[in-house]
């Protein structure tokens, strides 16, 4: 009988701990304004030359507690240059600013190329907070680079599911003027002003 009870007191333990972690974790991430940043978001980067677009996924990952923005950064024209994963990440409600650091791998080599940390401020929208635009800075081999951005949210995630894809069709799709705006969209031609 006492080995009957110590196994259901030993279940009902681990059912308790997960239920208080799942009602902490709710309450972490709707106090201060309920927080609507999952899925997948474009990133333009009008300084970045070469390579002004990113798709990333915003993810809250209970067991981590946090959420995880992990994405592909793309040449201009659209085949993938590298991706990135999340190391750690933080929401600042008093801000409205979703803190990241990450890691970021080049395609060009399976080793991690660098690190890099990231700010996505938040803004008010439908009874949340949703990103609207924000930064990221990093150290690379040519000295340590700050990007600003915007960011619009991608209405068929499936589309960029796979990072190892050229994505220029979808990226274009995303950002109609901006993929005209991009630093080499179209070769010059004789007459242009330069």
């Amino acid at each position: 009988m006492e080995i009957l009870l110590l196994i259901a007191g030993a279940i009902l333990g681990v059912a308790g701990n997960f239920a208080f972690e799942f009602l902490r974790s709710r309450l972490e991430r709707n106090s201060g304004g309920k927080v609507k940043i999952e899925g997948t978001w474009g990133e333009w980067t009008p300084k970045g030359y070469g390579r002004q677009f990113s798709v990333g996924e915003i993810k809250y990952r209970f067991w981590k507690r946090r959420y995880d923005f992990n994405g592909t950064n793309y040449y201009n024209d659209g085949r993938p240059y590298c991706h990135w994963y999340t190391t750690a990440s933080y929401i600042d409600k008093e801000r409205n600013e979703f803190h990241y650091i990450f890691a970021n791998h080049d395609l060009s080599s399976p080793q991690v190329q660098l690190y890099g940390y990231g700010v996505i401020k938040l803004g008010a929208e439908g009874g949340g907070l949703v990103p609207l635009s924000g930064f990221y800075m990093y150290s690379g081999p040519r000295g340590a680079r700050q990007m600003g951005h915007t960011m619009r949210q991608v209405k068929d995630p499936n589309e960029f599911a796979d990072r190892s894809r050229e994505a220029a069709a979808g990226l274009q799709r995303i950002f109609p003027v901006e993929w005209m705006l991009r630093s080499d969209s179209a070769p010059k031609r004789a007459g242009d002003l330069v």
